[in-house]
């Protein structure tokens, strides 16, 4: 399995981000570039994913209703909300399994990154990319992407929480104060978006600027595809 996974995840893709930096010449803009291709890859995926979000927070109050309806028969309950969800077309584990089908993707990205500091690395460069003299981890000639910055891990929390919030803002207010007592996941969710990104920041300080690069750039395609995909009629 794990030769599975470094032939054709892990390996491809730091073929493809030397294969950048010889002809871009900054590591920084190689790490975006090759970013950017993986997220355009996978953008299928994740579009179905925020779609998925969309329809179920404008359903959210009929949801609601019916959970009220069904509050003391957790069968009939999930009974009726799986005809709702099947009435409307809507698969509410598109999210769950898209996420799982993207997440081997971004854990080789991950090694990719982690790992290109290390010498010996170049050895699993095909035969038809050229392995350069030297790298230079500088991005744009001021920050070292070798090593960790707190510039970077500060622009990570910041876009973190702007993709968060604009999730956040499609649930549904409520009024009621019994509703919103049991309504626990919508507000569990809602208080992540201020105690993540603190969290995250404290992750990437301890991680390499490549990899906070990787992270800035990754939240940066997110929030613009949500952008677009939550204002669509």
């Amino acid at each position: 399995m794990t030769y599975i996974y470094q032939t054709f995840l892990v390996h491809p893709l730091f073929n493809v981000l030397i294969f950048l930096y010889n002809n871009v010449f900054d590591f920084g803009l190689s790490i975006i570039i090759l970013t950017i291709l993986v997220r355009l890859l996978i953008y299928p995926l994740s579009k179905k994913s925020i779609e998925t979000q969309k329809d179920l927070s404008l359903i959210q109050p009929k949801i609601k209703a019916i959970q009220d309806k069904f509050r003391d028969n957790r069968e009939e309950q999930t009974k009726a909300l799986l005809e709702f969800y099947k009435a409307n077309k809507i698969n509410p584990f598109n999210g769950f399994l898209l996420l799982l089908i993207q997440l081997p993707i971004f854990l080789a990205l991950f090694s990719v990154l982690r790992s290109s500091f290390t010498p010996d690395n170049f050895n699993n460069l095909y035969f038809f990319i050229n392995k350069p003299e030297v790298l230079n981890y500088l991005f744009l000639g001021m920050i070292d992407l070798a090593k960790p910055s707190l510039v970077l891990a500060v622009l990570v929390g910041l876009t973190q929480f702007l993709q968060l919030k604009m999730v956040a803002s499609l649930q549904p207010t409520n009024t009621d104060q019994k509703t919103k007592n049991e309504d626990f996941a919508t507000e569990l969710n809602k208080k992540m978006v201020y105690f993540f990104p603190p969290l995250v920041v404290l992750i990437t300080m301890k991680l390499s600027g490549g990899l906070a690069l990787y992270w800035v750039v990754s939240n940066l395609f997110s929030i613009f595809q949500q952008e677009i995909l939550f204002n669509k009629k």
